[in-house]
């Protein structure tokens, strides 16, 4: 609005309509008095007063009309493109910003990221050496106490085969004594006798 009512916009309409209404003053002053009015145009006077004044007017008027109404909304679609235009220049700038501010911060990361991988694989190391390590001690811890079961299993057989063979030999030597009695007994009755007085004997008691 401020372009609209400036006083060089109001003195530029002012020259064009005075130039509007001197083309078509000159049209129809020069067509009354020279009596052109349906007459045919013969000399370049006469073709600048029927042809060339009226459309210098027209195209004032058309010029003006465009020029004071449709200048405004032009200038006005102009300023909006172009603030639209600066912003989206400004959001490219801070897009630009993010992108490099990520791009950095990825590059940080990717230089980090053998270090990481170095660590990780060490740590991964340690954690299997240490694995490697419990497990031999359990399969160690293992292996003694199956030994230990194992020597406790062989002692207890041991001593029951000792013990049932100590139990066979002394059956053996009874067996053996049983024989030699009786083989005495039957061979000498004189002990048989005192044998049996002694069981009576004792039987009596």
């Amino acid at each position: 609005m401020a372009q609209k009512n400036s006083p060089a916009r109001v003195r530029a309409l002012i020259v064009c309509i005075i130039l509007i209404l001197v083309a078509f003053g000159l049209h129809y002053g020069l067509k009354i008095y020279f009596g052109l009015d349906g007459k045919e145009v013969t000399t370049a006077l006469e073709y600048f007063v029927m042809t060339f004044a009226p459309q210098v007017g027209n195209a004032g008027i058309v010029f003006v009309l465009l020029w004071w109404f449709g200048a405004p909304m032009l200038s006005k679609m102009i300023s909006d493109r172009k603030d639209k235009i600066e912003h989206d220049i400004q959001e490219s700038a801070h897009t630009k910003e993010l992108a490099e501010a990520v791009r950095a911060d990825a590059d940080v990361k990717m230089s980090r990221l053998p270090a990481e991988i170095k660590q990780i694989k060490k740590g991964y190391e340690e954690m299997a050496v240490q694995d490697c390590e419990r497990i031999a001690n359990e399969a160690q811890h293992t292996v003694e106490n199956l030994k230990k079961d194992a020597q406790v299993a062989f002692e207890l057989q041991a001593g029951v085969a000792k013990r049932a063979f100590e139990a066979e030999i002394m059956d053996m030597a009874i067996e053996k004594a049983r024989i030699e009695i009786a083989s005495k007994l039957a061979k000498d009755s004189a002990l048989r006798d005192r044998l049996i007085e002694q069981s009576i004997a004792s039987i009596e008691i």
